[in-house]
Parts: structure tokens; sequence; C-alpha cells
């Protein structure tokens, strides 16, 4: 998330977006992270791009302002006419408060002095498990220095203590010095957010190094190289022998959601069957359609804002036929819009939802559990 209000000092939000995206490029092709990119940097766009679910990092890079003495801190977001919103600290925790998922907090400044004192203890108190906040103002060296050492750490399970002690003595190449300053969570003292092989997803603005930046792999890097390469085969060899893991039916207005869990799944080594990727243009899609079914493992029925629609109850009547036959598991998901009291295919009703409209329990942990059937870590 990157903002630049127009009454306040300029900040060069598309450039400092292609340096982040441009740096991130390398990670991202290895599946390493997600990144998205927040065009709307407001609290609106915020609230909503949350309550989407999935999110483990926050990376705000913009203007605040802080009064030592009265504890209070304000981010500087962009409301009517682009002009500055100021948020404070207490209400920002509460607004990332109800997000289980949300790991980590990135706040990075773009101004002299330390316009983020004191947000890191607010934000903890109010139960986000860590924040990294930067007392320098952004500069290209910077901003790479910070994605190489914190990102590429995050990405291979490596704690924030431990990424932090290696930023307090870096090499040239990486010099953020002592511009870090970390507020860990009690419940999490070791500050190990992700396991390796649990790389994060990230919201709005993250990171991976410049090619300049780079050093020799580290064995952990190696391995999760090996991970990322393993997951990539295996996919291919489930798409050769025709065999998916889980067939995603959804309304076609739902597509952008149901598009960005497929792509999470394919991450954990789940090969979904989506129709946008699999239904070559210009054919027709019942033969085809009836083809994958019969070696798809189980279904997930996406309920949106939009509820069913007719392509999705032919798609249901389909697969239904195979599900009483082969007794595969059918799982009823309903996206983060969908409404209070969904209406669901009188066959659905019966079925254990996955609910993303919450985030506790991890609604795509549960969907993994549906389809593979190994139950999540509690």
């Amino acid at each position: 998330m990157i903002a630049g209000p127009v009454d306040t000092p300029a900040l060069d939000t598309e450039g400092t977006w292609q340096l982040l995206a441009g740096a991130l490029a390398p990670s991202e092709r290895a599946g390493l992270v997600q990144v998205e990119r927040l065009s709307e940097p407001t609290e609106a766009a915020l609230r909503k791009r949350l309550t989407a679910g999935g999110y483990h990092v926050l990376h705000f890079i913009g203007h605040a302002r802080s009064r030592r003495g009265a504890q209070y801190t304000t981010l500087l977001l962009e409301g009517a006419g682009r002009r500055a919103r100021s948020v404070n600290v207490q209400y920002l925790g509460a607004l990332l408060q109800p997000h289980a998922s949300l790991r980590l907090v990135v706040l990075q400044a773009c101004e002299d002095g330390d316009p983020f004192s004191g947000a890191g203890r607010i934000l903890v108190e109010q139960g986000v498990p860590a924040v990294v906040a930067t007392r320098t103002p952004l500069t290209s060296a910077a901003t790479t220095s910070l994605v190489h050492v914190l990102y590429k750490g995050l990405a291979v399970g490596s704690s924030v203590t431990e990424i932090l002690a290696s930023v307090q003595s870096p090499s040239p190449a990486e010099h953020v010095g002592a511009s870090l300053e970390v507020a860990l969570h009690a419940d999490f003292a070791s500050g190990r957010l992700f396991s390796v092989g649990q790389a994060p997803a990230v919201a709005a603005v993250t990171v991976a190094p410049e090619p300049s930046a780079v050093a020799a792999p580290s064995l952990a890097d190696r391995a999760v190289e090996a991970e990322v390469t393993r997951v990539r085969l295996e996919l291919e060899r489930k798409r050769a022998a025709g065999t998916f893991d889980v067939f995603l039916c959804h309304n076609g207005a739902d597509k952008p959601a149901v598009k960005t869990i497929a792509h999470r799944l394919q991450e954990r080594g789940i090969l979904p069957w989506l129709d946008e990727w699999e239904l070559p243009p210009g054919q027709p899609w019942q033969p085809l359609l009836e083809q994958h079914i019969a070696g798809i493992r189980s279904a997930a029925v996406f309920v949106g804002g939009a509820g069913v629609g007719p392509w999705q109850e032919q798609e249901l009547n389909a697969f239904l036929r195979e599900f009483v036959a082969r007794q595969s598991p059918v799982i009823p998901v309903l996206l983060p819009d969908a409404p209070a009291t969904p209406k669901l295919p009188v066959f659905l009703r019966a079925m254990t939802w996955v609910d993303f409209r919450v985030s506790d329990p991890d609604p795509f942990e549960r969907l993994v559990w549906g389809v593979t059937g190994r139950r999540p870590e509690v």
C-alpha cells in the first residue's frame, strides 16, 4: 500500500511501485511470494481487501505523524480528492484485529525523523504478532536492502529476530543498519512467523532482492527452491495424467476471487480445475467438462454475492451424478461477499461449509483439508 496524498511532500508512488515490483519478480516466479498492490490507498479499499482474507503481510509505504508525549501516531492515507486522511494506529489495529492470517505489518517511512514512533508497540498490543518499522526515509538502496533481507528471510522460514540480527551487521550492499525496529507479540517469543515451504502471500507491497544485492544461495534458500521445484513438477505430473484434485465450480461474477484461491491451491501442490484454464476457446464445453469431471477427486462450489448462476447449476448437476457414484467430497465455499443467509442447492445444505467471511478458523486451511483429507495443524 503506497500512499502519496497530494497535500503531503511529494512521493513518486509509481516509481516506488516499479522499483519494488521489479525487485520482487524473481521471488514471484519462484513461487515464494504473491504480491498485490492496493491501487487505491484508502481506508475503504484496505478494509475491503482484508475482508477477502488470505493475506499474511501488510506493507505500508508513506507518510506518518507522531507525538511521542501523547503516544499518538497517524498514517496518512488518501481520502477525497486524494487529499491526506489521517488514520491513527489504534484504529488501524482494530481494523486488522479480526484477520488472524495477518502475521506481520511493515511500516516504511518516506521522510526523515521517526514518523512511526510507538506504532509498533501499539499494534502489537492490539494483537498484530510482529511489526517492522523504518526510521530512515525511503531511498532506492534502502528499499531494496530492506526487501532483500526481510522477505528473503521470511520466505525461508527465518525468525524476525534472526532477520534483524543480520540487518544489524549488514554487508555494504545490504546496509540498512539501525533503520529497523521490531516489536514482537509475547506469544511469538521466537519471532518465527512462517514455516519453510509456507512462504507468505503478501498484501500490498512486498519484495525481493535486486540482482546486485543477491548473495550466493544458502542451504535454506536451496531447500526452498527445491520445494518449489518439487511442487511444480508434481502439478505438471498431475496435469499430464489428467488427474485434478478439485473442481472449482463458481459464478462468473466471482472469477477474480476464485482465481486467487486457485493460485494459492497450486502453491500447495493441489491442482485445481478452473474453466478459464482448462476449456480452450472455440470448442463445445459440455463434452470437455464431462471428460475432465471423471478424473477430478473433489469439487468446491463457490457462492458469493451474485449467488449460484445458471452455468454453475449445469456444472453442479453434472458433478452431482459423479458424486453419488464415487462419494467424492463436494465442498460449499462461501466467499467474503456471500450473503448472511446464502441460498445453496438442496444437496449442499447438509455439507460442512468453508466460510471465507470469517478469518478463524482459517478458511483456506479448511478448504485444503476438505480437498486433501489432511487435517491442518492446530
